[in-house]
């Protein structure tokens, strides 16, 4: 999956992302997948392929 994907990692305590640290400074790490959110507190792996194969799948669909 590593090419079928970006990684970006957001730095909530500069100040242009103050939105996201009032959202989530209790929470880090946080992931979101094509903008929604995916899960909070912990990496679940097994949840994140899961998302990744449904993503791929639907992408394949829409082909």
């Amino acid at each position: 999956f590593l090419q079928q994907f970006i990684l970006q990692e957001v730095d909530i305590t500069l100040p242009e992302n103050s939105l996201w640290y009032d959202k989530y400074k209790y929470d880090i790490p946080v992931f979101h997948l094509n903008g929604k959110f995916l899960m909070k507190h912990q990496v679940d792996v097994q949840k994140f392929e899961e998302q990744l194969m449904k993503l791929e799948l639907q992408n394949a669909r829409n082909q």
